[in-house]
Order: C-alpha cells, then sequence, then structure tokens
C-alpha cells in the first residue's frame, strides 16, 4: 500500500486547529515540545524538582548519585556503556548527544544540558529547579540522517497527573502532510506529533480532525508487492503442490497466543516439504519442539514484556524505571533476528539459510533483515496493521472516520520513534546498510509488503481499499483438543448440568482479584447460571465457600472447553476471541490494553457480543447486563451462523496460499502441465517436470545409477541364508545410502508432489495419487539397513479374497496364507477390508510383499507373521495385534513342504534367520510377546514408520547373550512412533550395529533402549519424552552387566532431544568411526520428528487419494 500523499494528506482538514479539553480523568501522555538551545525534546510531567544535575542526569537512568560522584560516570550509566576512568566526560556526553562539544566546555553543563537545561558553573554546589525531562537533540544536527542514527534519540514518555491538564489539539492540513515528508527533518516531525497526540492510560493514541472533515476517498493501488510479485489474484487459485522446497524463518515476538497461529501454519508449511525454523522467545522452545518444529531462540522475555504491557497499559513506558526494561528487551529481540535466519540449528548443528521469512509486526528488524539478505518476506500479524479508512488502527482512539486512515501512520511513526536508533544500528553494523530516515524506517504500514492478517473475513471484512497484497485469509487455530485429557471432576461437572458460561482473563493480572471474583459469582447467581472461572495469572476464583455452580480452573485448551460452553467472558485476545466465535459462543469482551478494545467493537458489531466493558468499569451491574444480553435468542442465533461461517474457512490452508501466492516468480516455477510417467521411475513423483533444466537429467542419471547399484543386485530370487546377503563393507554402504539421500533431497527440490513431510520414505511414494497404479513404486523408497528388500516387486499381483484360515495345511486360494507360501516373488494386495484371523503362524515365503494399502487389514486374535529363514519381505500397512502363542500343529511354508511347528511365542512379527526385511507403516499392539522379534542371525532389516502401543516387551533384537553369531546383525529402527501403554524394549539390543534415528517416543515405563552382550547402538535425532515417574527418566537401560563392562560399550546419542527430565547414559568410544557399521542413513534434526512420524502406523489410503 502507498504511504499518503502529502496532497490526500492536506483534505484531511480544512479549518483551523482548535483545541479541547479531554474529558476524561484518568493518567495520560501529551507529547509537549521543548525549546532550549536548540534541541528539542519531550516533557514528562510537570513538577519540578530542586536537584543538582549530576542527580537529575542519574535518576533519568534510574540510578540514585552520590553528591560527589563523578560526572562521567553518570553520563556513562546513561550511555550503558562502561567508560575508562580517564576518559574525556564530553566524549561520552557528545557520543549520546550527537553532538560537537566545545574542547572547553564544562562538564557539568554539559550533563545539565542532557536534561535540556543550562546550570551555570557556579550551581555545582548549589541548587536549581529543574523539570524532569527526557530530551533528543534533534535540531542541533545539521543533517538528519545524523539524527536519526543517533543512539539516544528516543521519545520517553511518562504519565501525567491527569487528562484534564492536556488538550486534544485538531490535525491541521499543512502540518499533517509533514509527517509523511522525508524532506522534513525528524525534529519537526517530532514536535508535530507531540503538538497532535495523546498517549491515553490503556496505551492508545488519541488525536482529533476536524468535525469537518471530509472521509478520504478510496483508492487501491494495483503495484507489484515488495517482494516484486504481481499479487493481483485470489489465495484460492493458488496450488500448494507446486512450490519447490525452501528453507523459511519464522520470527515471531509475543506472547503462546501470539505463537500459536504461526505453529500451525509452520506445520502445514512442513506438510508440504518445506523446512521451517520457527524463532521465537526460549520460553517456548518446548512448545515448538513438541509440535515437530525446528526452534531457534530470539531474544526478549515475553513474561517480562506482558508484565510490561500490562503496568503500562501498552507500549509506552510509564516512568524513568520502566524505559531501560522496554528498550534492553527490544535490543535484544531486533540484534536476534539476523542470527535466527542463518545460524546452524543450536542443537543439532545442521546449517541452516533463509529463503524467506514470515514475521509478526512486534519483530520490529524483520524487514531489514529481509533487505539486507535479500529474500522475500511476508508478514501476519491477528490485528490489523495496514492503513485503512474503514476503522482505526486498534492502538488509536479516533472518533472521526476521516482520522481512521491517518492513525495508522501516526502509531507507525511513535513506534518508530521509540526503535529507530536501535535498528539503524543494526543496519549499520550487522547488516551493512545505510541508516534510514524517519519515514522509510518504519514498519511497513504503508509499504508494499504483503500482509496477511489471521481473523474470520465474516467477523472483519477485508477493506475495501486493501490492494491485493493483503490478505484475511482466517483464524489459524492450532488442534490443542484432541490431544487433551481432562480431568474426570471437570467431565463429571459439566455433566451434571446445563453448558456454563466462561470467565477469565488468561495471563492477565487483575488489580483486585477478589473483589472481581465476587462480582462474578453474584452475576452468575442473579442470572442463575453455572459458571466456569478461569484463575489464571490474575488470581481469580478465591471464594469465601465452595458454589456447586462455580467451577474454579486451572488452564485447559479453549478448542475443548469452549464448545462445552453456552457464553464466555474474556480478556479479548484475538486468539481467545476465535476459539469463542468458532464454539458459538456469545461473547462479552473486557479489554485491559493494546488490541482489545477493537475485538470487543468487532464482537458488539457483529451482533455476537455486549459492548466491551473496560477492566476500571467492571461492575456487577454491567457483568449482569452482558450475561443477560448474551442468554437472548437473537443473539446465540447470530453467534451460531457466525460459527458456520467460519467452520468452512482454513486459515491455515489462506495462510499458506498467501505466503505462497506473493513469493518472487512463484508463477514461473508452475508448469503449465505435468508430464506423466515414463519408464520404471516417475519423473512427475521425484525429478518434476522433464523440460526443467538440465540439471534436472543430471540428477535422474545420477538417480538412476545408484538405483541399479541398490536393487539391482537383488533383482534375482534366491533363498540363501543371511551370511550371503550380509553387508560386507558398511563404510561404504553408508556413503552410498548419504549420497542417495541427498540426491532424493534434490529430487524433490525439483519435483512438484511437495506434501512432503521431510520423512524420505514418504516423500518418495505418498503423495502420489495415482499410488494404487504404481503400488510397487514402494519397493524403491526404502531406506537404512533393510533398503535392498525389493519383497514382490518383480512377480505379478496376488488379491486375497478371503480372510478364512482354516486349513493352515492346505489354505485355498484366494487366502493370505495362500499367497504367502508360493514359490514366485508375489505383490499381495487385499480387495476389501477384512479381520485374518490365523489359527497356526503364517509362514512367509521369500520375495513377497503384503501390502494393505487402500484397505482396512486386521490381523488379529489369532497367530501371527513368522519370517524364518527367507529373504525380500516387505510387511506394509497392516494393523497386527492381540497375537497369542499357538503351535504343536502342522503348518504348509511352501507349495511343496509342510511340518510340524512347536509352540510359538505369539510375537506380532517373528524374524528368523533371515534377510533384507523392511517392516514399515504397520500399526503394532498388544501382543503376548513380542511385537517385532529379531534372531538368530538375522541382518539388513529396517524397522520403520511404525506406531507401537499398549505392549510391554516391544521389540527384540538378538537371540541371546551367548549367540554370537547375532554379531552380523544390522538394523535401522527410523521414524517410527513409540506410544501409549508402552513399557520397555524400544528395542532391546545385543551383539549387533543398531542405528536408531528420528524416532518420537512418547511413552514407556521402564526404559526405551536397552541392551546387553556389547551391541553398538547409535541414536540420531530421536525425540524423547520421559515419563513422569521420577525413576523411569533414563532412556538407557544395560542387562545383567556391571559398568566395568558395559562402559565400553558403543552407545551414543548424537542430536537426541530428551524432553521432561529424561536422559541418556552414553558409553564407549565417541569417535563417529566406531559407528560406521551402525550408521544407515543421514538424520534429520529432532525437532522435525514430530513431523516425520505424523502419519508412523498403517494409512488411510484411498484411490485417487494421497495417503
Amino acid at each position: 500500500m502507498p504511504e499518503i500523499s502529502p496532497a490526500e494528506l492536506a483534505r484531511v482538514s480544512s479549518s483551523s486547529s482548535s483545541s479541547s479539553s479531554s474529558s476524561s480523568g484518568r493518567a495520560s501522555v501529551k507529547i509537549e515540545e521543548i525549546e532550549s538551545g536548540g534541541a528539542a525534546g519531550v516533557v514528562i510531567g510537570s513538577e519540578e524538582l530542586e536537584t543538582h544535575p549530576k542527580t537529575v542526569v542519574a535518576s533519568i537512568a534510574d540510578e540514585t548519585v552520590a553528591e560527589d560522584t563523578n560526572p562521567k560516570t553518570v553520563v556513562a550509566s546513561i550511555a550503558d556503556e562502561t567508560v575508562a576512568e580517564d576518559t574525556n566526560p564530553k566524549t561520552v556526553v557528545a557520543s549520546i548527544a550527537d553532538e560537537t562539544v566545545a574542547e572547553d566546555t564544562n562538564p557539568k553543563t554539559v550533563v545539565a544540558s542532557i536534561a535540556d537545561e543550562t546550570v551555570a558553573e557556579s550551581s555545582a554546589s548549589g541548587n536549581k529547579s529543574f523539570s524532569r525531562v527526557w530530551t533528543m537533540p534533534l535540531e542541533g544536527s545539521s543533517s538528519s540522517d545524523r539524527a536519526e542514527s543517533s543512539s539516544t534519540n528516543q521519545p520517553r514518555l511518562d504519565k501525567s497527573k491527569t487528562e484534564r491538564q492536556q488538550k486534544v489539539t485538531h490535525i491541521l492540513a499543512e502540518d499533517a502532510a509533514k509527517i509523511f515528508d522525508d524532506k522534513i527533518s525528524a525534529g519537526k516531525k517530532l514536535k508535530l506529533l507531540n503538538r497532535i497526540a495523546t498517549v491515553k492510560h490503556d496505551g492508545t493514541v488519541e488525536f482529533e480532525v476536524p468535525a469537518d472533515a471530509i472521509p478520504q476517498p478510496i483508492v487501491v493501488d494495483r503495484e507489484e508487492s515488495k517482494n516484486g510479485v504481481c499479487a493481483d489474484e485470489s489465495i484460492d487459485g493458488v496450488d500448494l503442490q507446486y512450490i519447490p522446497p525452501m528453507q523459511i524463518v519464522m520470527l515471531i515476538v509475543g506472547t503462546r497466543g501470539d505463537v500459536q497461529p504461526f505453529v500451525a501454519i509452520a506445520k502445514r508449511l512442513q506438510d508440504y516439504g518445506h523446512r521451517v525454523r520457527l524463532a521465537t522467545h526460549a520460553n517456548f522452545k518446548e512448545f515448538v519442539l513438541t509440535a515437530g518444529l525446528e526452534f531457534y531462540p530470539l531474544g526478549g522475555d515475553p513474561k517480562v514484556l506482558a508484565g510490561y504491557m500490562v503496568k503500562n497499559k501498552g507500549f509506552l513506558p510509564s516512568g524513568p524505571s520502566e524505559i531501560p526494561i522496554q528498550r534492553n528487551q527490544m535490543k535484544d529481540i531486533i540484534y536476534s533476528l539476523l542470527p535466527a535466519c542463518k545460524e546452524p540449528d543450536p542443537d543439532s548443528g545442521i546449517s541452516f539459510k533463509a529463503d524467506a521469512i514470515i514475521a509478526n509486526p512486534p519483530a520490529y528488524g524483520h524487514t531489514h533483515v529481509a533487505e539486507a539478505l535479500k529474500i522475500p518476506i511476508h508478514v501476519f500479524f491477528t490485528m490489523p496493521w495496514t492503513p485503512t479508512s474503514e476503522f482505526p488502527h486498534p492502538l488509536s482512539r479516533v472518533k472521526q472516520p476521516a482520522g481512521y486512515r491517518l492513525s495508522y501512520q501516526i502509531v507507525d511513526s511513535l513506534i518508530w520513534l521509540g526503535i529507530r536508533d536501535m535498528v539503524n544500528d543494526l543496519r549499520k553494523k550487522k547488516l551493512k546498510l545505510r541508516p534510514v530516515t524517519y519515514l522509510s524506517g518504519t514498519q511497513g504500514s504503508g509499504s508494499n509488503i504483503p500482509h496477511g492478517y489471521m481473523w474470520s473475513p465474516h467477523l472483519v471484512p477485508k477493506p475495501k481499499d486493501w490492494g491485493p497484497q493483503i490478505d484475511v485469509v482466517g483464524f489459524c487455530f492450532l488442534d490443542l483438543a484432541s490431544n487433551y485429557e481432562p480431568p474426570a471432576e471437570l467431565v463429571e461437572w459439566l455433566e451434571a448440568g446445563d453448558k456454563p458460561i466462561y470467565i477469565g482473563f488468561g495471563s492477565l493480572p487483575v488489580q483486585e482479584p477478589e473483589k472481581m471474583t465476587e462480582i462474578i459469582v453474584e452475576a452468575l447467581q442473579r442470572t442463575k447460571q453455572r459458571g466456569i472461572i478461569n484463575k489464571g495469572w490474575g488470581g481469580l476464583g478465591n471464594l469465601k465457600e465452595p458454589k456447586d455452580f462455580v467451577y474454579l480452573l486451572d488452564n485447559v485448551p479453549h478448542d475443548w472447553l469452549f464448545p462445552r460452553c453456552k457464553a464466555v467472558v474474556h480478556h479479548g485476545g484475538a486468539g481467545t476471541t476465535a476459539a469463542g466465535l468458532k464454539a458459538s459462543c456469545p461473547t462479552t469482551i473486557v479489554p485491559f490494553f493494546g488490541d482489545q478494545p477493537f475485538w470487543g467493537e468487532r464482537v458488539h458489531a457483529r451482533g455476537v457480543g455486549p459492548a466491551p466493558i473496560p477492566v476500571d468499569e467492571f461492575s456487577l451491574h454491567k457483568l449482569e447486563d452482558a450475561i443477560n444480553f448474551m442468554l437472548d435468542d437473537k443473539v446465540k442465533s447470530s453467534a451460531e451462523t457466525l460459527a458456520k461461517a467460519m467452520k468452512d474457512e482454513d486459515g491455515v490452508a489462506g495462510a499458506v496460499k498467501a505466503f505462497f501466492k506473493h513469493l518472487p516468480s512463484a508463477k514461473q516455477n508452475l508448469p503449465d502441465q505435468i508430464p506423466e510417467p515414463s519408464g520404471f521411475l516417475s519423473f512427475r513423483k521425484c525429478f518434476g517436470s522433464i523440460t526443467m533444466a538440465v540439471t534436472t537429467l543430471i540428477l535422474f542419471a545420477s538417480a538412476l545409477l545408484l538405483t541399479t547399484l541398490f536393487i539391482g543386485v537383488n533383482s534375482s530370487r534366491s533363498n540363501e541364508t543371511w551370511h550371503e546377503h550380509a553387508v560386507e563393507n558398511p563404510d561404504e554402504v553408508a556413503a552410498m545410502v548419504d549420497m542417495s539421500i541427498r540426491n532424493s533431497t534434490e529430487r524433490r527440490r525439483l519435483g512438484y508432489f511437495s506434501c512432503a513431510t521431510g520423512n524420505p520414505i514418504d516423500d518418495c511414494w505418498r503423495c502420489d495419487r495415482k499410488w494404487q497404479l504404481r503400488r510397487k513404486r514402494l519397493a524403491d523408497c526404502s531406506i537404512g539397513f533393510g533398503r535392498n528388500a525389493i519383497g514382490g516387486r518383480d512377480g505379478r499381483f496376488y488379491v486375497v479374497t478371503d480372510p478364512g484360515d482354516d486349513n493352515p495345511v492346505n489354505p485355498i486360494p484366494g487366502t493370505l496364507r495362500h499367497a504367502v507360501i508360493q514359490d514366485e516373488p508375489l505383490w499381495i494386495i487385499f480387495k476389501r477390508d477384512m479381520v485374518i484371523t490365523l489359527k497356526q503362524e503364517l509362514i512367509m515365503n521369500s520375495f513377497k510383499t503384503i501390502d494393505g494399502r487402500g484397505v482396512n487389514v486386521h490381523i488379529a486374535n489369532g497367530a501371527c507373521l513368522t519370517i524364518q529363514y527367507v529373504t525380500n519381505i516387505i510387511v506394509h500397512g497392516i494393523h497386527i495385534h492381540d497375537c497369542v502363542p499357538t503351535g504343536n500343529a502342522m503348518v504348509r511354508s511352501s507349495p511343496s513342504h509342510y511340518g510340524f511347528r512347536s509352540m510359538a511365542d505369539g510375537d506380532a512379527i517373528s524374524i528368523f534367520g533371515s534377510s533384507h526385511i523392511w517392516i514399515d507403516h504397520n500399526s503394532l499392539s498388544n501382543c503376548a510377546d513380542g511385537l517385532v522379534d529379531a534372531v538368530m542371525s538375522s541382518t539388513a532389516i529396517t524397522v520403520s514408520n511404525n506406531f507401537f502401543t499398549h505392549h510391554n516387551e516391544v521389540m527384540l533384537l538378538g537371540h541371546s547373550d551367548s549367540y554370537t553369531r547375532d554379531k552380523v546383525m544390522q538394523v535401522t529402527i527410523a521414524y517410527n512412533h513409540f506410544g501409549e501403554g508402552l513399557i520397555q524394549r524400544m528395542p532391546r539390543c545385543r551383539h549387533g550395529y543398531f542405528h536408531v534415528v528420528n524416532n518420537d517416543y512418547t511413552h514407556w515405563e521402564m526404559y526405551a533402549i536397552g541392551g546387553s552382550a556389547g551391541p553398538t547402538i547409535n541414536s540420531q535425532g530421536n525425540r524423547f519424552l520421559a515419563p513422569t515417574n521420577p525413576f523411569a527418566k533414563e532412556v538407557t537401560k544395560r542387562e545383567y552387566t556391571g559398568e566395568s563392562k558395559w562402559k565400553h560399550w558403543n552407545w551414543r546419542s548424537e542430536g537426541d532431544l530428551f524432553l521432561n527430565g529424561a536422559f541418556f547414559t552414553r558409553s564407549g568410544a565417541g569417535a563417529g568411526s566406531n559407528y560406521a557399521r551402525a550408521s544407515s542413513l543421514s538424520a534429520k534434526s529432532s525437532s522435525l520428528v514430530g513431523t516425520m512420524t505424523s502419519y508412523s502406523g498403517a494409512l488411510n489410503c484411498r484411490a485417487g487419494r494421497r495417503c
């Protein structure tokens, strides 16, 4: 959006300025001008102080300085510098004021000049009256750029005694035009803002325009956005699948409520194959990581910021002691933005270089970092930050529509005044950019940076004067309810009566919590309503005696609770407002500060709630009226209508589409049509358009060569035993796998099937809508030690039509048993959903694939799978559970052989003396013995993407401590989710080499990874969430061995994420070369585990859709 031109602004007012007294008696700030010796500044308050000049200066720095303190020490404290004892004080002062001080200037005079006073030489021991001021020497410098880049040119604002002392001045047309003219010096602009604006007690800015001013005509600019993209298109036309993978950094400042929508957007971007780093405050690290995202810490403490906002009712400080808090917090944030865009992952060390930035406005330095890195930026926010003539800036108070548009520039200008020195310091010292002047350094409220606003257009429609570079995408919800387990007491209370009214103010402290609680309870009693009071940080809920119609609550996900309420009363945060409206709840907003009054007014205007009740006006009478208003049938109907309209919105998808729409050259990357697959590999699947650059062909040739090396050697159908299939050169194999993964990544960058999660197996095939026509493509997608398992790829399809198993010796054609015993390679699929209860072990023959995709197949309540002395087996997409011991019976294992089977243990999958086995995307639970057991020299095995739940001894790898032939065993355990109800052995290892990589461990009761007999365990990039039991925090367990022995075993943890007190006991050699035989693929960052394992278990695949 272009800035308002001087000519356009000149039409805002045509009359002379007039003054009117403010009607409120509350504390406020009037920005006043002072002139003394050519310096301009801001007066704070009006009281006079009889104070030594050094003390005056010290008060600015919120310090107590003794009478004999050296002035240079005081000055240095103001500049937040360490000044050597022999430093000339005038030099220090000059650097602060950005002034040239004569050589013979008395230090005291210079110090006093900072306070905008002239102090005579004789005043060193006398007293003189001073106004308590913070000044900014803006006019004294000959260059406006020099004034702008000064390190202390800040307006210092405080709360004056009353608003009755202030006068709201009408804006003169010629003066209004000067605000946005870069040719006008910053000093004059500051004076103008001083005259026309008042900062209210709630942190909003008030000004007036003449009553006869005419609102400006709506002019929509159709320029290209700052990213260089013509944005004149709807986000509905954006195809999410056709954006090559990028590295995206999100720079998000604020509370958890500010961060949460961006977590939802980041997860969706990851679903489309992009690497997303969410950079925010360290307090939210676990929240971000547990969402499966990559985290990077930004400066600033949200608790300090929130406390500051509550105390000061907004952005502006209440006194001198508050100024360092605000500035230090902002400086920490601004200076942490550049590292967040280019530094390696702090946990894994994986390099990162942002291709694009997504940010919210409070990051402040985001646009400047994007300029330096020459990458696109997109701003998203939960409240309007782009000028419009339809409503004022949420942080302003202006009644006349003619002033709405102007309010955005005034608020923006005031914020810029407070941070411009820090931004320019960042530009010069870190970004190597020239300083920016007053207007060009604003936060983009009038610029062409693309913005996306995260609210429902059914609540606040997109203004008509917002051009195509501005999108209203819808509320962005993060689903928290699905994982929430409410306390039984709460559920019982909710079910015991009518739906209650929710009342809570989140993390905002209230001044008199006991009184507010009494008001709430009395209002509920008078209106005969049940109520839930969220205690929050405000201390609500201290009842003198329990009330059966009141339930006191700590934090509960709003998306779980609000649908169980009939109405809600809250502070008006954007996220809380959205959750209430989505749940069809009439809403009363009690705003504390900032944008909360804006949302209160929007809710009221939409007819789904009463007029907002400012927290200072909260009373029994108003709350009672508000509750009765919400109980009106018309209001409830309006809330239901709005919720129904919002139900069809997907704000997260809208945000992603808006981001993609404004990417530079996005349209050039879209092919006119996608070519059909050619040959035995799909160009469309892995390599993108066949018409792309020569690089595509080179990568394809390399990939084809690797495929030949990896798969061609196993095209024959042999039944040789393990020792003829064991990996002979693990170092070479590991290098080849790494190369394969890199090539796969490059292919995905060129491809268009970007529903990827970063999981290399799933990214290889799962995004293909025509997977059912290319089922055998799966055999080319394995990774790890079992990557050469081709199953029945080279054979025909066998369709199982009969779930029965009546005769294990002579199975009926069409049954699963009949299929798996055949000598030829077979790719076994199922005609329909079925539950197969096996009477005896299902003994598989070599070169078989059991593929359950497209239907719901359970092997349950009987015997299960046995893979014994065979090779090349793939088991994919099956639910295997409730397996029981069977045996002492005759069972057929091939068309030409059957024999007597002794008792089986009741494993879900038993692997015995076999090789090239791949167990992928199965759901396994609740069996008599193990879920996956591999023993007796089995090797070249990959167990991936499975979902394990409700079981004791999950996975055993190795026959016994005495069976040393298991030293050849190599097993990859990757991308699995070890879920609820698990106790131990995930896995338990003996003798061999085990690569445990990028798994998600969310439950165990005893331990996760154990072993005996000296196995080599290489744990990389996993996420371990320890149980609450303080005696079960350790991930590892050494069985039946003293420390004197196991300290030599090679067990390492590299890049793992440990949560809730989890820890891994390492042992043995730390050198990477010792783990070569236990390395099978490149581990990814543990921050991505949640995304990579999000589709673990048997998939819900349907024809014509991506699985």
